[in-house]
């Protein structure tokens, strides 16, 4: 009961998931514990069951926000039942214990389910963190005066449930690790992503919230959330090398606080802002996987991306006078000068030589190819030009002869000699003569 008449009674509610179950699916127990429906954070919570021969089994209910509890600090503790020894009634009962100044009850309400902004990135690219945050001063929770509550046990009983199925096996693992469902991530650094990103979750045990993990896989994208949720074995896999704190391969046990800060790497450059979702399962000794987490995003700012440039060189040229540079000085007649060029790679060199030689010999080629023509050509013409000059010769003796016969037989015709009848072919005459 209350010290204080001003301070409202404890009410505790308690129920189960479900009344019947066939397949080894467990059962979840749950307590909520409230005053002036406010939740009250700290509470001892245990559940009590008891199977059909009257065996107990006590576990601890727990509001750390862990699989199945769905919220942190909401007042509302669960925990899976999964010691299906035989069939039958299986009866719940739960106590709930308060320690006096070790109880804090929250006074702000059940608060609302929105999705929190931590913060926004001002038009210089400075990150401001949101004012109203609980991270921010005078934000935290506030309670009631401990001195105001105090030692108290409620007890109530939400009935039981039945079961029919399988029986568990001890000695065969086939239950898997729970499901994380509150994994979150933020930027290390808003100013430097290269620092990494911080990943925050509750651990979950080998058999549901029960024991210890074996390890950890966490994968995470650029493109969307659906493409983990649909195809998780294609997201980037987080390495022991990449996680800069925490391990993926030693899990804590279930319900501990897992803190990883993870190093990013196939970031894209091609854009000075982008998203990041992270997903993870869980595996046990046995195997069994968990389900895909639920899946964290993250917008990451990036600092703009910029062109590399060359290294510069430094190249001495110094007068044929010496062999070793020297510095510029008044009393000597040596100089040097030095010069700072882009460094060229020797390859880049090489290609180029190729490629002039190349051309060079196809121009030589074609050279001679011209030339070649243009010999012939001539030849050619020279020939023309010497048997046209014979055929000409030929024919202008042909023509002299037979003028200086015909010219004959005029003056034998005048004179009444007999005229020769000429046939002049081409080379030689026959002269015969006529009445």
């Amino acid at each position: 009961m209350a010290a204080n008449r001003e301070v409202p009674p404890m009410v505790v509610q308690s129920g189960m998931s479900q009344a019947d179950s066939s397949n080894l699916e467990p059962i979840v127990v749950y307590a909520m514990v409230s005053i002036n429906y406010a939740p009250v954070l700290g509470a001892n919570v245990l559940a009590t069951i008891t199977s059909p021969s009257g065996k107990k089994f006590n576990i601890t209910l727990l509001d750390t926000g862990s699989d199945p509890d769905v919220r942190k600090n909401d007042g509302v503790y669960t925990r899976y039942f999964t010691e299906f020894v035989e069939a039958g009634r299986y009866a719940v009962q739960v106590q709930v214990t308060g320690l006096g100044n070790q109880t804090i009850s929250s006074t702000s309400g059940p608060g609302s389910a929105a999705t929190y902004n931590p913060g926004l990135a001002t038009s210089d690219g400075t990150v401001v963190t949101n004012p109203k945050g609980p991270t921010a001063a005078g934000n935290e929770t506030n309670g009631v005066s401990t001195s105001d509550l105090d030692p108290f046990t409620r007890v109530v009983s939400p009935g039981g449930f039945s079961y029919s199925g399988p029986l568990v096996d001890p000695t065969v693992d086939v239950l898997p690790p729970g499901k994380v469902i509150d994994l979150a991530v933020e930027q290390v650094d808003n100013q430097d992503l290269s620092r990494g990103v911080r990943l925050t979750f509750s651990a979950p045990g080998s058999d549901y919230d029960s024991g210890t993990a074996r390890a950890y896989q966490i994968r995470y994208s650029y493109a969307s959330s659906s493409s983990l949720t649909n195809n998780f074995e294609g997201g980037i896999l987080v390495t022991s090398a990449m996680a800069t704190q925490g391990d993926v391969l030693s899990p804590k046990p279930a319900g501990s606080d897992e803190t990883m800060v993870v190093e990013l790497i196939a970031v894209p450059v091609d854009r000075n802002a982008l998203s990041v979702w992270f997903a993870l399962r869980a595996y046990d000794d046995s195997g069994n996987v968990s389900p895909t987490s639920n899946v964290a995003m993250m917008n990451a700012f990036v600092a703009p991306y910029v062109e590399p440039t060359p290294e510069p060189t430094t190249q001495v040229v110094t007068s044929s006078e010496t062999t070793t540079p020297q510095p510029i000085t008044t009393t000597t007649t040596t100089t040097s000068v030095t010069s700072t060029t882009p460094s060229v790679k020797t390859s880049d060199i090489d290609n180029q030589l190729k490629l002039f030689k190349i051309l060079t010999a196809v121009f030589v080629l074609l050279t001679i190819i011209l030339a070649s023509a243009l010999v012939a050509t001539c030849v050619v013409s020279c020939s023309l030009k010497k048997h046209g000059k014979k055929v000409k010769t030929e024919m202008e003796k042909r023509m002299e002869k037979q003028m200086a016969l015909e010219m004959a037989a005029a003056r034998n015709n005048h004179n009444g000699i007999r005229r020769p009848e000429m046939n002049l072919e081409i080379g030689h005459s026959n002269i015969s003569y006529t009445e």
